[in-house]
Order: structure tokens, then C-alpha cells, then sequence
């Protein structure tokens, strides 16, 4: 019994975050800049805001981790969401690069002239940002790519 209860008690007191006194202030600053970026990087159709605010994001989770374990970012821990911006990168880029590429592709329709220097301005625009994707990522792009080529040779 001796052992059960301390085999209870010790898992509790694993479970339980650190007691760390924290700035709130910072705190909950961290949290805004991280709240705000999760939303622009998820609807944005903008290169450089989406990695901008993907590192904005990824920078404000780990500085919230390093404060506390506590589940204080929408009841989930900081930790919590540092793993999630990075087990959830290469899905929200892959989203990201759609979103971008409907975009340019529509815009690419409206022109009379300059259609495929539009769709090729989409691979050179992302090839920027290349070390920041997976092979994954860089691969759905090039289909993106060739795909919108197909399409715009078509006209």
C-alpha cells in the first residue's frame, strides 16, 4: 500500500508543473505576439509574413517554455506549443504554398500578357525561402509550379 501511494504521489508530483514565478507582463506580451502571429501566418498569402510570423511565433512559444510548464497557453503548456509549431510546420507551409499559389494563379488569369512571368515570379519568390521548407514542402511547391504552368499554356 506503502508503495502504491508513493507511486501515486510521485506521479502527481511529476504531472505537476514547476512552481516558477514568472513576469506576467512579459508573459502574457509573449503570449499576444504568439497569438497574433499563429493567426497572420495561418491566413496570410504573403512569403515573407508567413516565415516572418512563423518565427515570430516559434520564438514567442519558446520564450513563454522557458518561463513556465505550466498550462497557461490555452490550457495547454508553452512546451506544448513549441511542439506543435514544430510537429506542425510542414503541414501550415504546405497550406501556406496553396494559399500563395491560388493567389498568384489568379492573378496570372487576369493578365492578358505576362501570365507565365507571373507563375514563374511564384517559384522564384519561394525559392527564397527554401532553407526554411522541408523536402516535403519544396516538393509540393515544384507541383504547385508545374501545375500552374500547365494551366496557364493552356490559354
Amino acid at each position: 500500500l506503502a508503495v502504491a501511494i508513493g507511486a501515486v504521489m510521485l506521479f502527481f508530483t511529476y504531472k505537476s508543473p514547476k512552481p516558477i514565478k514568472i513576469d506576467a507582463q512579459l508573459f502574457n506580451r509573449y503570449l499576444q505576439i504568439f497569438d497574433e502571429s499563429v493567426n497572420l501566418f495561418m491566413s496570410t498569402n504573403k512569403p515573407e509574413t508567413f516565415w516572418g510570423r512563423y518565427a515570430d511565433a516559434e520564438n514567442a512559444a519558446a520564450q513563454m517554455a522557458s518561463m513556465t510548464d505550466a498550462p497557461i497557453v490555452h490550457n495547454e503548456s508553452p512546451q506544448e506549443a513549441v511542439s506543435m509549431l514544430s510537429r506542425d510546420k510542414s503541414a501550415a507551409t504546405n497550406a501556406f504554398l496553396e494559399r500563395y499559389a491560388r493567389e498568384v494563379k489568379m492573378k496570372a488569369f487576369e493578365l492578358t500578357r505576362g501570365r507565365k512571368a507571373k507563375v514563374e515570379s511564384f517559384m522564384l519568390i519561394t525559392s527564397e525561402y527554401e532553407d526554411k521548407m522541408s523536402d516535403e514542402n519544396i516538393s509540393y511547391r515544384d507541383e504547385l509550379y508545374e501545375e500552374m504552368l500547365s494551366k496557364i499554356e493552356n490559354i
